[in-house]
């Protein structure tokens, strides 16, 4: 079936937990789940906080 997201989109050098944590609550406000698109690099502790499910209903992906 069809399934709406929230979908932001980064275009910066680094992006941190600080970023992904921004888009989760607005998407939480908009109760949809998140579509993060980034560009570059993303930090360590951001990664460890995907990997631990800490952002549960958030799709992180890097596009080219």
């Amino acid at each position: 079936g069809k399934v709406e997201y929230f979908c932001k989109v980064k275009k910066k050098h680094r992006i941190d937990e600080k970023d992904i944590s921004v888009a989760y609550m607005e998407a939480q406000i908009q109760k949809l789940p998140l579509l993060f698109l980034y560009t570059n690099q993303i930090t360590k502790k951001a990664e460890d906080m995907i990997k631990t499910g800490a952002f549960s209903n958030a799709v992180v992906r890097k596009i080219e």
